[in-house]
């Protein structure tokens, strides 16, 4: 927690979910996921952990879609662009 903490730029959580049914007696050669969630976790830690002076032991995972709206969202906000959604 402490490395994610000193970071100079946000911190993105990844998790990504298979499908219930297992496809890998499908013959592919690679696994992909059936979902993909994304949340930035470096504001979350600073506020619960008070700055670093208190472990943080569970992050409440509420990430968003990892898909292209959230991508072009983020991307506005690192470059300080007006978007119409939240961050």
């Amino acid at each position: 927690m402490k490395n994610w903490l000193r970071q100079p730029h946000p911190v993105m959580l990844v998790i990504g979910t298979f499908a219930e049914k297992d496809e890998r007696s499908g013959g592919k050669d690679k696994l992909e996921f059936d979902q993909v969630r994304w949340m930035e976790v470096s504001s979350y830690l600073k506020r619960e952990s008070r700055n670093g002076t208190k472990a943080v032991k569970h992050i409440e995972f509420k990430g968003e879609p990892l898909d292209m709206v959230s991508v072009y969202r983020w991307r506005n906000w690192a470059f300080g662009q007006k978007s119409s959604g939240t961050r």
